[in-house]
């Protein structure tokens, strides 16, 4: 009878041999196919080079792209300067860049005040990979497309309070997720 407190082996019917790689040939003797021809990644064979894949398009969307998601377009291509990401930034309505959002992302190096004003109905939606949405609901966007909400702190909800510390605040919600957006497409290959 077994005792419940020892382990007990379970029925292998696998060798250890069935899990160490395959032994290599000897220098000089072929067998047949060259280590390339094994390859389980025929995009590196010898003689190809890796096929380049799109870069990820992603979009940032704010209800007037005066402060939000310009502040978000330019902390992202600071933070993905390097890699294959094509970032852009737009509103429902395009309304004047709040000087303050540019006093903030000046007071971190971040110059958003060339941005280009671009409303949502401007661009082609479907293009991007990703919409990153920042207090606007309901985009309509394709089964492709990822969709992701971001709740930041918005100046415009936040009356009587100090537009600096709202947008500072904002700023400090935004850079994690950017960074995290950045190393997950980084680990997924997608940049």
């Amino acid at each position: 009878m077994h005792n419940p407190g020892t382990a007990r082996p379970l029925p292998c019917r696998a060798s250890a041999a069935e899990f160490l790689p395959a032994p290599r040939p000897e220098p000089g003797r072929s067998r047949g196919l060259s280590g390339d021809d094994l390859s389980p990644y025929p995009h590196l064979r010898a003689g190809r080079k890796p096929r380049k894949a799109k870069p990820v398009r992603l979009l940032f969307v704010c209800p007037t792209q005066a402060a939000l998601s310009p502040m978000a377009e330019g902390l992202a291509r600071a933070a993905y300067g390097r890699l294959d990401i094509v970032v852009a930034s737009a509103g429902l309505t395009v309304g004047p860049l709040d000087p303050a959002a540019v006093a903030v992302m000046a007071e971190i190096g971040i110059d958003i005040q060339r941005r280009q004003a671009t409303s949502i109905g401007e661009l082609q939606l479907e293009a991007y990979d990703i919409v990153v949405s920042l207090g606007v609901d309901r985009l309509g966007l394709g089964r492709h497309q990822m969709a992701l909400t971001w709740a930041v702190p918005d100046p415009e909800k936040a009356p009587g309070l100090d537009p600096m510390s709202v947008l500072r605040n904002a700023r400090h919600a935004l850079a994690p997720r950017i960074w995290a957006l950045g190393a997950v497409l980084t680990a997924t290959d997608r940049a």
